[in-house]
């Protein structure tokens, strides 16, 4: 239901809900506030499937004694403190799935894998039965988990943490129920719940990491 490439230096349908946001070079980038979230959903004309997969290209600034280094599909979003968010917070190579709530930004599951900022990934995340997310790297697996909630009664968009990140490609797409995805009911990547964030606080210090159209 919804494709945009921001090559036409617009971004249809994309709202600013924190933050700022700007197109640069056919990327749209976000810029959280200081110590804030940045978070752009997309206004859709129709209800959303239970089934569905949102793919984007993912870009993140290194982090700094003052920002962190992350980016984020955006998922479910209700409200500035209501919404789950899968991508990566590239200073501590953790690839996430978790909710964001009035405590924070929360971590339900979580994979190692090494991240670098400034470096181009193709993620997606699949919604199966309106209650398991999967996150997928380049067409790799990462992490998994189910809300046993529905996922689909908020809105999808992209957002940072703390971070300034880029994003293309953005595409929404009903996911046959028949392609044999992955995801399942189970939960991979071991869990966590901490409203502080990854270990470090995902900042790029010398020990991390540094470095459309709607229907």
């Amino acid at each position: 239901p919804y494709s945009e490439d921001f090559e036409d230096g617009v971004a249809d349908n994309m709202v600013v809900q924190t933050g700022t946001a700007a197109i640069n070079g056919g990327l749209y980038q976000v810029t959280a506030a200081t110590n804030g979230d940045g978070v752009s959903t997309i206004d859709f004309a129709d209800a959303l499937p239970s089934n569905l997969q949102v793919s984007a290209l993912i870009n993140a600034d290194p982090g700094s004694s003052t920002r962190f280094s992350n980016a984020f599909i955006i998922f479910d979003y209700v409200s500035p403190t209501d919404f789950k968010f899968a991508g990566m917070y590239a200073g501590a190579d953790q690839w996430v799935i978790g909710h964001r709530n009035s405590s924070g930004w929360n971590t339900d599951a979580v994979a190692t894998s090494s991240i670098n900022a400034l470096t181009d990934y193709n993620i997606s995340l699949t919604i199966q039965n309106d209650s398991t997310a999967t996150l997928s790297v380049d067409g790799a697996t990462m992490v998994s988990f189910n809300f046993a909630s529905s996922l689909t009664d908020g809105t999808i968009g992209v957002g940072t943490r703390n971070a300034v990140s880029r994003f293309d490609n953005i595409t929404v797409s009903t996911l046959s129920t028949t392609g044999g995805s992955t995801g399942g009911g189970g939960n991979t990547g071991g869990g966590t719940t901490n409203g502080g964030g990854p270990t470090g606080h995902d900042r790029g210090c010398p020990t991390d990491k540094s470095g459309g159209h709607a229907s």
